[in-house]
């Protein structure tokens, strides 16, 4: 079972933040995280916090991918051709 699923009648957002990051949540997300992980004042701490959540956060990327791809098609195709997947110039 999946945590995220697409309605009937969705549109692909293609304007604001999402002409740039196609993930631009999960962007801010990570930026909180580092900024708390980044609190424990160590950096084989914030290191290792980092590479657990950015694995997790990708996993949970490709997954919500997969079925964007299945709902849109070629559309998602050319969107996902002109945008950075998480971080702008990745």
């Amino acid at each position: 079972m999946h945590w995220f699923r697409i309605e009937a009648g969705y549109r692909l957002i293609q304007d604001g933040l999402y002409r740039w990051l196609r993930h631009p949540a999960y962007t801010g997300l990570l930026l909180i995280y580092l900024g708390l992980i980044m609190a424990l004042g160590t950096w084989l701490g914030t290191l290792a916090a980092l590479v657990l959540i950015l694995v997790s956060i990708l996993y949970r990327i490709n997954v919500e991918e997969e079925m964007i791809l299945d709902s849109f098609g070629d559309e998602y195709r050319r969107y996902r051709s002109k945008t950075w997947r998480l971080i702008p110039g990745w």
